[in-house]
């Protein structure tokens, strides 16, 4: 039978206890109707009402019982009429990809016996298993799958923040396995109104729209435990960015900071996100994974290092702030042995544009492509002794070609001529690299990789903004910092975000005293002016 059935035929059903309940909600219960494909929604009965708050181990409200029994024979205050009120008008004007969502089939019916219900047509999986709740899918799922229903659900909620959409209780939401590997996202019950101290809200689409998103944001936090990723706009189909980095523990902060700035201003990007360290703690590691649940269009790896290979690497005592992993992006060719490029970062930037173009860029049979360093790069030139024309490059970003590194063994290479110029190299990885790789790296646009001076004088164009002078360091508190704001800005986008308010105060509390030590040499200074200084002794 694919027919409605009709209110006389469902008054028997219900009357000779023929209907399989399958859903009970605070106010309505939901039953299979025998030998056809739909299922009818009403309010609860009244030993239904006694058996209390869905698993039965509280009692309704009081003001629930009111309202059911109140509401049961009204047409105006029935939520089952005000459902299917709602529904008409959303047939009506929403677009039939966004409006499949809902039940295709929905009828009122009035029945003696259970007051106005609605039939509408039962949801099967292809294998006919009955569709999971969101959270029960979510919960079951692989990493993957959890990204995959997460941006489901992020594109239908900004859907219905569009269309000015009342979705109040995404709890609602069924997950419904149309194969082996595909899925969407149907709502069988949903709320046209709700209890609030606006009674008149749901007719404005300014606050639907704020409590749509809301409610979510909620849910998500209460049920799932992440917070409210960003909303996932249409990715394009080209292959992900290969990013890299090679970070401390101490670094974890900024590490996550780039990446937020990174994910923000590619929307629709793919990124997978190689990590080389030695000694991030698993705390750090998750912290920052946690990246993935709010960006759902990036892949956080993490690649140990086996830090007594560079233990008898050079570190100049001048260079305070360096430790031995600006050596590990020598192991990129052979820690990514499957892709064939990848663009190498410091963490003391931020991405401020889009970086398709870089990463498309040819590199013309080039190793490298990295930016000079202009003027100031001929004297780091004169001191490692390189002759010729060729611009002395900036190691602080890099598109490196891999499948060349590998093919011409050029791990060995940096390792060997580390070891040679260990007494004679005053930037130790950068130098090695302008060594190694001489007249074989590709000139980039400033832009790609703006030192916070340049940065300021091309703020209208820079895509990469890297704060390499100590002093500009969005970490340092000194006085004269102005790089710190747009740090903060991303860095409340991150799992950091506590540590926002410290932050801000460290830079507050610099700007009337801080002291630093550079050179063996520590200074004070309070409002800008050196107070003392005193250099240690060695």
């Amino acid at each position: 039978m694919n027919a409605i059935p009709t209110a006389e035929e469902l008054d028997v059903l219900f009357r000779e206890g023929k209907l399989l309940r399958i859903g009970m909600g605070s106010r309505r219960a939901c039953f299979g109707i025998p030998g056809t494909k739909y299922c009818v929604k009403c309010y609860r009965s009244d030993d239904e009402v006694k058996e209390g708050k869905y698993d039965g181990a509280k009692a309704l409200a009081a003001s629930v019982v009111r309202e059911i029994a109140k509401a049961r024979f009204d047409e105006k205050r029935n939520t089952s009429c005000q459902e299917y009120r709602y529904w008409k008008k959303l047939k009506e004007r929403l677009p039939h990809d966004v409006f499949a969502v809902f039940p295709q089939t929905l009828e009122r019916v009035l029945v003696a016996s259970r007051g106005w219900c609605l039939v509408e047509e039962r949801l099967e999986n292809f294998d006919g298993s009955e569709p999971e709740d969101f959270r029960t899918a979510y919960v079951a799922a692989d990493d993957k799958g959890k990204k995959r229903l997460l941006s489901a659900f992020l594109r239908l909620i900004e859907q219905f923040r569009v269309y000015a959409v009342r979705l109040y209780d995404p709890q609602n939401l069924l997950v419904q396995r149309i194969s082996d590997a595909e899925f969407v996202l149907r709502i069988v019950d949903f709320e046209p109104a709700t209890r609030s101290f606006l009674p008149f809200d749901s007719m404005l689409p300014a606050l639907v729209r704020m409590k749509t998103m809301r409610r979510a944001r909620r849910w998500l936090k209460v049920q799932l435990g992440i917070e409210m990723p960003c909303i996932a706009e249409p990715l394009d189909d080209r292959d992900p960015i290969s990013m890299s980095f090679s970070v401390s523990d101490n670094y974890s902060q900024h590490l996550a900071v780039v990446l937020a700035s990174v994910l923000v201003n590619n929307p629709r990007s793919r990124f997978v996100f190689h990590v080389l360290h030695r000694n991030i703690t698993e705390e750090n590691q998750v912290r920052i994974r946690q990246l993935e649940q709010k960006y759902l269009n990036c892949e956080i790896k993490f690649h140990f290092v086996d830090s007594s290979v560079f233990e008898k690497f050079p570190i100049p005592k001048a260079l305070e702030h360096v430790t031995q992993e600006m050596y590990y992006r020598y192991l990129l060719p052979e820690v990514l042995e499957k892709e064939e490029r990848t663009v190498y970062s410091d963490v003391d930037v931020l991405c401020v544009g889009n970086l398709n173009p870089l990463w498309e860029i040819g590199l013309n049979g080039n190793v490298l492509a990295a930016v000079s360093e202009g003027e100031s790069g001929e004297s780091k030139k004169r001191l490692i002794g390189l002759q010729g024309d060729a611009p002395y490059f900036n190691s602080g970003l890099l598109v490196m070609d891999l499948a060349i590194m590998r093919s011409e063994r050029s791990v060995d290479a940096l390792m060997e001529n580390t070891s040679k110029y260990a007494n004679c190299i005053a930037w130790p990885d950068q130098d090695i690299i302008n060594i190694t790789f001489r007249n074989r790296i590709l000139e980039l646009d400033p832009i790609w990789n703006a030192f916070d001076i340049a940065g300021r004088a091309m703020k209208k164009r820079v895509v990469i903004r890297h704060f390499a002078n100590a002093s500009q360091k969005p970490w340092c508190n000194i006085w004269k910092n102005t790089s710190w704001p747009a740090y903060l800005k991303y860095l409340l986008k991150t799992p950091y975000s506590n540590n926002a308010l410290r932050f801000v105060w460290g830079h507050i509390k610099g700007f009337f005293f801080y002291g630093y030590t550079k050179k063996r040499v520590t200074r004070y200074l309070v409002c800008g002016v050196r107070v003392w200084r005193r250099k240690r002794r060695a």
